[in-house]
């Protein structure tokens, strides 16, 4: 009988330890075989209620320069915000940037906050749809035009802007780009 607690302990410092370096993909991946032998006894998932720990971060499958004068953006969920030390989490409202006067300005239902524009990121973006005429561009490293449109469906992903322009950083479901007269697609 004590040996089986032994055992018994000894499993679960194991899973314990494991979770600490391995995290819980680590855990899932190591005792998945076990688990899945349990799950059928016991008709639960043993491991079903840890942590499911940080996703790994994809790589950005888009990147979009813009150069415009002025720019706004108009999220589709909420979004998170970064200038400096301010970290505005679950933003809900419009986004205004104003390259040549270098400033940055948020807009809610209930609120505007107007500050300088030195670097602002946003993260957790997602747009349905980003319109844009006769906005300078780039897309590294093969495409730049001084002047084009552009339309952007289902991007996700962040953006940062500073006094240079905007950056987008993400997948989206498709864009569309027209230079001097030749429309083109990507994505």
């Amino acid at each position: 009988m004590l040996d089986w607690k032994i055992l018994a302990a000894s499993l679960v410092a194991l899973l314990v330890i494991s979770s600490l370096f391995l995290g819980a993909f680590g855990i899932q991946d190591f005792f998945g075989g076990i688990a899945e032998q349990i799950g059928r006894y016991t008709g639960a998932d043993p491991l079903a209620n840890l942590p499911a720990g940080d996703a790994p971060e994809e790589e950005p499958t888009l990147t979009l320069v813009l150069r415009p004068a002025s720019f706004a953006l108009t999220p589709s969920a909420p979004a998170t915000i970064r200038s400096g030390e301010t970290v505005i989490s679950g933003f809900a409202g419009d986004m205004a940037f104003s390259f040549q006067n270098q400033t940055a300005t948020l807009r809610s239902k209930d609120i505007q906050i107007a500050f300088p524009l030195v670097s602002v990121e946003v993260t957790s973006l997602r747009l349905a749809r980003l319109q844009a005429e006769a906005v300078p561009f780039s897309l590294p490293p093969d495409v730049a035009a001084d002047e084009g449109a552009l339309d952007l469906r289902g991007f996700s992903g962040r953006a940062t802007a500073t006094p240079e322009g905007l950056t987008l950083e993400g997948s989206a479901d498709s864009l569309s780009f027209t230079i001097g007269g030749n429309t083109y697609q990507r994505v």
